[in-house]
Order: structure tokens, then C-alpha cells, then sequence
């Protein structure tokens, strides 16, 4: 079963282990009885695997997200999610599950499920840092460069993904808008990323492009969690993805320079798909609004340890025109920045 809009159950169905084998039947999906797992790590959905055939995943969008911070969002991005799927798999069909049912009705999409034995690549790169895959970084590169350049400046991708409340609710303010409430003084550098996150019109942005969507198999790897996708500013993804991963190199400092070859060929892989350089604009400053807002925002990356925190503060502060700034840093810089102070710790 493929591509279905209609929404199998009535108004009202709250997902869980149980419930979510009753919808799948309902869909007209085969599914092993008692096989429901909750999957966890995100705070944004309800996720539901289930064996069968073929395996899938039933997501459902929280209103509330699940954090300690009061913060609601839209359900109805789960319909923006199916539609972003279904587009970027168009263009990259190996890196992206197939959607095999959208219903708006109750915020649920099911999706195909990984192979078994594929892994969450955000805990690769954790407990595994001196292993990082350089040219799995690149080939995350290559693959978000496609879905930027195919959409680049699209009339018709540009309406259909015109709703900016998502990316607002979900990224805008609990990123951008909660540093500048936590730092009022860095008020003039904030403003104008603000400014062009929300008004840049380029492509398609998928707004969580991050390892935690990467899920990586000895036989290739899909980007997941697309519900936020909007057409917007193509540095945002780039620093979204780079900020992760320069976060896990301050946390993990005798590995920061393997973090960093794998951010070098991340930007490397994206540029061979789409070198246009206003894409890669601001590139720095967005990276140190992140950094920032992974300890004074209201999603801090939870495996950061107190003098992580610190670390990460001060060096995105004085990116940003803090401490004793230096001015606008390229990404680059930060970078050496942070592989310095993990030679000097080690």
C-alpha cells in the first residue's frame, strides 16, 4: 500500500504501542499482532515502529513538545512533513523512506522502516568518535546540496511549502528569538540571522538537519524528520548540521579533529551539488546562534556536560560580538577554535 491520504480511524486517535497496530490494520497494512515498539530520542512526535511487511513507522505530532520548557507547536506540520518526503525523495530516492500514508485528520504519517541493523548515526558519532565517517558526512552533504539546487528559487515548491508557522514554533523562537531574550546585549548580531532565516525565499530548507535524522547502514543511510520544511534560507540547514556536529567536538575533544574533517567535507559534499556561495552566507554567525542556543535555548543538547556548556557559551558569545570579539567568524575559524582547545585539554 502506497501514498494513501485517507485516514484510516475517526477524529480523536491518540498513538501508542497498542493503538498504533489497530490504525496500521485499519490502513490495510500487514503487521505482526504485539510487535509495537515506542521509539525514543525525539521530543517533537509520537514514533511507532512495527514489524510486518513491510516494516513501517507511524508518527504522530505533539501539540506540546516533550521538554521541560512550555512549548507548543502545530500538529498540522505532519502534513508538511509527508509532502517533504515525498519531494526529496523524488530527488534522492535512496536517502529518504518512502511515505505510505499521510492523514491530516489525526497529525499521522507512516512511513517505511530502516533496516534492522541500521543505527542512529547522532550515537555513532557519540560513542564512537575516532571511528567518524568523513565520506558519510560528505555524502550528507551531496544529498542536502541536491534537494537545495533542484528547489532553487521553484514557483511551484515555493507555494507549496510557504507555511512558516512550523519552522517559527519550532526553530525561530526557541532558538533564535530565546538567545536574544538570554543575551539582550547581542541583540544587533541576533536581529539580522533572525531576519534572514525568516525572510530568505532560496529553497527548500528541511529545518532538522541534524544527526539525530540520519539513521546509517553498512549499506547506505536515510535522512529522516521532515516537519518543519519550509522554503526558506539554505545556510540554516548548513548550520543546523554544522553545529551538531561541532557541539560533539567540544564534548569529545580527543576526537574534535575527526569532527572536524567530517564538517569540512559535509560543506565539500554540499558544494558540489549546489556551489552557489549566497547559500553558504553567514555561514559563521548562524553556526555560533546555534551553538548558543544548544545551552541557552530551549532545546539544550542534553549530553553536554557543565564545562561543555561553558565552553560553548563563550565561544559562540564572542562570535557573535560578546567578550572580546574579533568580529564575524568564518565557520572555519570556529572550528580551529575548537580543535585548538581540544589539543590543549588533551
Amino acid at each position: 500500500m502506497a501514498d494513501q491520504a485517507t485516514a484510516p480511524v475517526g477524529d480523536g486517535f491518540t498513538l501508542d504501542t497498542d493503538t498504533a497496530e489497530h490504525y496500521a490494520r485499519a490502513a490495510g497494512l500487514e503487521v505482526v499482532h504485539g510487535s509495537g515498539t515506542a521509539l525514543t530520542g525525539g521530543v517533537s512526535s509520537i514514533v511507532v515502529a512495527l514489524d510486518g511487511r513491510p516494516p513501517i513507522v507511524v508518527k504522530q505530532a505533539l501539540s506540546r513538545l516533550a521538554v521541560e520548557a512550555s512549548w507548543d507547536a502545530a500538529p498540522e506540520r505532519a502534513s508538511t512533513e509527508a509532502s517533504a518526503l515525498r519531494l526529496t525523495r523524488q530527488v534522492t530516492p535512496d536517502h529518504v523512506p518512502a511515505v505510505l500514508l499521510a492523514d491530516p485528520l489525526n497529525h499521522v504519517v507512516v512511513i517505511a522502516r530502516a533496516p534492522a541493523a541500521w543505527q542512529n548515526w547522532r550515537d555513532v558519532l557519540l560513542e564512537h568518535p575516532t571511528l567518524v565517517d568523513v565520506d558519510r558526512a560528505h555524502e550528507l552533504g551531496r544529498v542536502l546540496g541536491s534537494w537545495h539546487s533542484t528547489t532553487w528559487d521553484d514557483d511551484a515548491v515555493r507555494d507549496a511549502f510557504s507555511d512558516d508557522l512550523a519552522f517559527d514554533q519550532l526553530r525561530i523562537d526557541p532558538f533564535y528569538r530565546e538567545i536574544r531574550r538570554r543575551h539582550p546585549d547581542l541583540a544587533a548580531s541576533i536581529d539580522p540571522l533572525i531576519a534572514e532565516a525568516t525572510g530568505l525565499r532560496q529553497c527548500l530548507v528541511h529545518g532538522d538537519y541534524s544527526p539525530k535524522n540520519v539513521l546509517v547502514g553498512a549499506d547506505g543511510f536515510w535522512m529522516l524528520d521532515h516537519e518543519v520544511a519550509r522554503v526558506g534560507a539554505a545556510v540554516f540547514d548548513l548550520a543546523f548540521m554544522t553545529s551538531h556536529l561541532m557541539l560533539k567536538a567540544i564534548h569529545r575533544p580527543d576526537a574534535a579533529g575527526m569532527y572536524a574533517a567530517a564538517g569540512a567535507a559535509f560543506l565539500d559534499g554540499y558544494r558540489r551539488e549546489n556551489p552557489r556561495p549566497e547559500a553558504l552566507a553567514g555561514l559563521g554567525e548562524h553556526v555560533a546562534a546555534l551553538l548558543l542556543a544548544r545551552v541557552d535555548g530551549k532545546s539544550p543538547a542534553g549530553y553536554l556536560t557543565d564545562a561543555d556548556r561553558i565552553r560553548t557559551r563563550d565561544l559562540a558569545v564572542e562570535a557573535l560580538g560578546g567578550l572580546e570579539a574579533l568580529g564575524p567568524r568564518p565557520v572555519a575559524e570556529l572550528w580551529s577554535s575548537v580543535v585548538d582547545a581540544g589539543k590543549d585539554r588533551g
